[in-house]
């Protein structure tokens, strides 16, 4: 098997009240669509300004924080499992 056998899924993602039990959802189905192969599941947050402007340190690290934050639920999905998270 190869890395291009993986099953790839690409999360848009945003600060949310059900943001939480979005990755959990994510996770679970993906890894029982592919029960027999690699999964790569890519969380990602769309940036809502320029790297030029005034306020984009903050508006990244914002989106960097949010994005800690769901790799470590994504860990905690993942710790049960014979599946790594990265």
């Amino acid at each position: 098997m190869t890395d291009t056998d993986a099953l790839r899924i690409l999360v848009p993602v945003g600060d949310s009240v059900t943001l939480r039990e979005t990755v959990s959802y994510v996770i679970e189905r993906a890894t029982t669509a592919a029960a027999d192969r690699p999964v790569e599941v890519h969380f990602v947050v769309a940036a809502r300004t320029q790297s030029v402007s005034p306020d984009a340190p903050e508006a990244l690290a914002a989106a960097r924080k949010l994005l800690e934050r769901v790799e470590a639920w994504v860990r905690e999905e993942t710790a049960d499992t014979d599946t790594p998270a990265a």
